[in-house]
């Protein structure tokens, strides 16, 4: 199966990489509203991985997981979260693959 493009015209590749405001049409959007949208999604996504390590951790793991990220030192969660086997780059990937699929879903939902 070519990954580039399926019998319904979807090109993975430009999903994967293109810029979320030009596939949904909205290149000529504002920079400063770009921006805005930018750090809401971000902060959707941020999110949506704290709730994921969470989910993975048991409730144990998941107190210390709280204390480290009250400490805010970011080593202390890293080698956390790596060595309870949670491999935060993917998560990162996966959720923000997926916000960026519901957000242009929903675009298309509201023309």
């Amino acid at each position: 199966m070519d990954s580039n493009n399926s019998g319904d015209n979807f090109n993975i590749k430009s999903f994967v990489e293109g810029d979320i405001f030009d596939l949904a049409g909205l290149e000529n959007m504002p920079d400063d509203q770009k921006e805005q949208i930018m750090t809401k999604m971000m902060e959707s996504v941020r999110d949506r991985v704290l709730v994921r390590i969470v989910d993975e951790l048991g409730e144990i793991k998941k107190d210390q997981f709280f204390r480290l990220l009250d400490d805010k030192n970011d080593e202390n969660i890293k080698s956390f979260l790596e060595s309870n086997g949670i491999d935060v780059n993917t998560l990162v990937a996966q959720e923000a693959l997926m916000y960026k699929k519901e957000f242009l879903d929903n675009l298309k939902q509201g023309e």
